[in-house]
């Protein structure tokens, strides 16, 4: 989830607020197992719009989501974010 349009050309700048609270909430859809919420994440709130521009980065994750079941674990192998609007989340599900 990133906008590259926002984008802090200082690799390490401070994440917008707006990053933050929609990167976590795409993490809480993750850890619940609720796709819905990512699909439809325009209704995530306000901070979607910001952090997900345009599908393009965004569409591959819930391609990947799509193949977890039930039983699965799910695990985050990175979190942070860089140039303050792109967030650098990665997840294995197992």
């Amino acid at each position: 989830m990133h906008n590259l349009g926002l984008i802090d050309f200082d690799i390490d700048a401070k994440p917008f607020d707006w990053a933050v609270k929609f990167d976590e909430k795409a993490k809480q859809c993750l850890i619940s197992g609720s796709h819905e919420g990512l699909i439809n994440y325009l209704e995530l709130g306000k901070e979607a719009r910001y952090a997900v521009p345009t599908q393009d980065y965004y569409l591959p994750m819930i391609y990947a989501i799509g193949l977890q079941r039930k039983e699965d674990s799910l695990k985050f192998i990175h979190e942070g974010f860089q140039h303050g609007s792109v967030s650098m989340r990665a997840f294995q599900i197992g």
